[in-house]
């Protein structure tokens, strides 16, 4: 019987032989790590055991504090309610008040507003109304002169053309 390793080729041999020892060489590291952390809870323990199991220190002695009872503050009354619903409603009552004042106030210059813009718009209509017929009583006049233009040049031509039938 032939070993296993016997039968492969030498360089494969190596290779397997390698990874067997990487192989290894993790497992031992996995397990030191391991047991590192298995001391260290061992240490952790040991310490939170000594610290529980110690005498106590004379010097430090903790004592029950009685019950601090105090006197609650007083709830409001009715009558205190009362007075500060009142003095609520009073202030929200002139508070509406003022309101309504300055809503009143509002309308009353929007209004003079609305009537300044209307008196505005109709003077300024007026105006235009005004500068519409003053354009056109200057379109007027100025066909007049360029009738009376046309009506000189068209007795010029006339006129030439009377003289060029008598000289020919």
């Amino acid at each position: 019987m032939t070993p296993i390793l016997a039968e492969l080729p030498s360089d494969l041999a190596l290779y397997i032989v390698l990874a067997c020892v990487g192989v290894a060489i993790m497992c031992l590291v996995g397990i030191a790590a391991l047991l590192k952390f298995v001391a260290g809870l061992r240490h952790s323990l040991a310490a939170e055991l000594k610290r529980d199991l110690a005498p106590a220190d004379p010097t430090l002695v903790e004592i029950q504090q009685p019950l601090d009872v105090r006197k609650h503050n007083p709830c409001a009354s009715a009558e205190e309610l009362t007075a500060v619903h009142g003095r609520l409603k009073r202030e929200r009552g002139e508070l509406d008040a003022r309101i309504a004042e300055v809503k009143a106030e509002a309308a009353s210059r929007m209004d003079k507003l609305e009537k300044r813009l209307e008196d505005s718009i109709t003077n300024l209509s007026a105006q235009l109304a005004g500068n519409d017929k003053a354009s056109e009583a200057r379109v007027g006049a100025l066909h007049n002169r360029i009738n009376d233009v046309l009506a000189a040049v068209s007795e010029l031509k006339g006129r030439v053309a009377a003289k060029a039938n008598h000289e020919s």
